[in-house]
């Protein structure tokens, strides 16, 4: 029956319609036995968009006229909002981490913000357990409608408290360690309480008081519960007024995003070791947005409780539509487990003449030359390392928030004010955000205590103290980077630039960050690149093997 199914070019498709943000399709195609997803934003061009079916119609636009088949029983594309489905969003997630890890057999780690579960509940932290083809929940911690237990969205409250916004997690980690030790991480001890089998609670009402002083207006929570009227109380009286998005950042709100960080890793660390006492495993997988968090990651990995690791690339609800293919794939269809996520390198691919036609759209704007490729890559290193800055799109696209080399901006790592022109003058956005390294793998553990291979940008680790000052661009402030490792088995063309640039420097590393202005989605087509290169602060363009100037830089 499934043979009958998948076969030839009838694709298999999953839709992520559980939330109402990063919305995607993942697609099977199973005469090449390859899997695809497309995330709604990067073709609609909205951050964070919940458009599904904007992916979808991308999808059907670009495969359809290769000769595959849409609309059969496998394609389950649903453009309505389902919150409650068989495939629930936690499920989702735990079959995006494990069935593309690699291990026979593991834990599974979930931790979100929320996802619908059934019955109105939702859930915000789920063990499980995977063998095989098959996932067994061990542990779930359902509440209905609002998840007060959830680490996920105390840390979102957060980072609106900090008004850095919606979806912006990753800037209240990037902030924390510009901050000290204080009172208030013992205060918030107070209400997000660990326990030693892993364990935590956070007093009800706690994260409805932290939104509510942040000024979040959500009419659905109705009128406040006395016990969240005094919890409102507490935060204001200790806290203070929350911060306005346009306020400037005083070190009392410095100092709450490095307490919120520290009682945000005493939870994960507690239940890393949960799972390992509740499923016994040697291996673990994690996803959930919670799992984005580098920085806890580096404290999971630190803590020696399982010996291999595998965090999901597109670990948030990005990821929703492909868990739900993998699920799909191997427990229902029973397909063996012949795919694993060696590289988050699943989108499209687009052929040479669209980036041709492309180029010929602006070619009043532009002039390009197709270079060899180690004329490509001499030319590249050579430009990064006089301190110019770089456009790089090749192959198909990264899911997940990371760009790890096929859609990213490059420069040198070793300029001092490398990192604030990037953060000012290129993507306009606030002086405490971290630059990545991307560095060739077998050379990384000259700069960095790296404990083992980081594809995804997920983990940071600490730069050795004596090469600091060598790579200042992509060092934080208190001694880290959010690192890539790079192999030429994974990425040949960026595993080379990077290599050359090391030949001409002595630093076989590269500063990474991707490649879209600040508010906006990383690009995703020629199209899109040449776009933010006309309208960015940019020196040159990369596509495949055109090496692509701005006409009015060189008048």
């Amino acid at each position: 029956m499934t043979e009958k199914l998948l076969s030839g070019k009838q694709i298999a498709l999953e839709t992520h319609n559980s939330s109402r943000h990063d919305g995607g399709v993942a697609l099977y195609l199973p005469d090449q036995d390859k899997v695809v997803a497309i995330q709604a934003e990067r073709i609609d061009r909205k951050k964070h968009s919940g458009d599904s079916n904007a992916a979808y119609q991308y999808a059907k636009s670009l495969y359809e006229s290769q000769g595959y088949i849409f609309g059969t029983e496998t394609d389950k594309f649903d453009p309505n909002l389902q919150k409650e489905q068989p495939i629930h969003h936690h499920l989702a997630h735990a079959a995006s981490a494990f069935y593309p890890s690699g291990f026979e057999s593991a834990a599974v780690l979930v931790v979100d913000g929320q996802g619908a579960y059934k019955d109105g509940a939702y859930n915000s932290t789920t063990i499980w357990k995977g063998s095989d083809r098959q996932l067994e929940l061990v542990e779930m911690n359902p509440e209905p409608d609002f998840s007060t237990q959830s680490i996920g969205q105390f840390y979102s409250a957060i980072t609106y408290f900090l008004g850095l916004g919606y979806l912006e997690e990753g800037k209240t980690m990037g902030l924390a360690p510009y901050g000290k030790s204080s009172d208030t991480y013992r205060w918030l001890k107070q209400y997000v309480k660990t326990s030693s089998d892993g364990s935590y609670e956070i007093v009800p009402g706690f994260t409805k008081a932290l939104f509510w002083a942040s000024s979040m207006n959500r009419t659905a929570w109705g009128e406040k519960t006395l016990l969240e009227s005094r919890m409102l109380d507490e935060v204001n009286g200790y806290l203070g007024e929350s911060r306005k998005k346009e306020e400037p950042l005083t070190q009392k709100f410095i100092d709450l995003a490095w307490a919120s960080q520290a009682v945000f890793e005493d939870v994960i660390v507690g239940l890393v070791g949960r799972a390992k006492a509740l499923t016994g495993e040697d291996h673990l997988c994690m996803s959930g947005g919670v799992a984005l968090n580098s920085v806890a990651n580096m404290k999971v990995v630190e803590a020696g409780v399982f010996s291999k690791i595998f965090f999901q690339a597109a670990a948030g609800d990005e990821g929703q539509a492909l868990g739900k293919l993998m699920y799909r794939l191997h427990s229902e269809y029973q397909l063996p487990r012949t795919f694993t996520m060696k590289n988050a390198y699943l989108g499209p691919e687009y052929e040479n003449q669209m980036t041709v036609d492309a180029l010929n759209r602006h070619k009043d704007s532009l002039q390009w030359t197709k270079l060899e490729r180690e004329d490509l890559y001499e030319k590249t290193a050579t430009s990064i390392s006089e301190g110019k800055i770089i456009g790089w799109f090749q192959g198909r696209s990264e899911i997940g928030p990371r760009a790890l080399g096929n859609r990213s901006i490059l420069a040198d790592p070793r300029r001092p004010d490398m990192r604030d022109h990037i953060n000012f003058k290129v993507k306009h956005r606030e002086w405490f955000r971290p630059l990545a390294p991307s560095a060739i793998l077998d050379r990384a553990d000259e700069f960095f205590d790296l404990r083992a291979e980081s594809p995804f940008m997920i983990v940071v680790c600490n730069v050795k103290p004596d090469k600091r000052a060598l790579i200042p661009a992509v060092t934080h402030i208190d001694g880290t980077a959010r690192i890539q490792t790079v192999t030429r088995e994974e990425n040949e063309k960026y595993y080379d630039v990077i290599k050359k640039f090391g030949e001409l420097t002595g630093v076989p590393l590269l500063l990474n960050t991707s490649f879209n202005d600040a508010g906006k989605p990383i690009v995703e087509t020629p199209e899109d690149a040449i776009a933010a290169f006309l309208g960015m602060n940019l020196d040159y363009l990369v596509i495949g093997d055109y090496f692509i100037n701005k006409k009015s830089a060189l008048i």
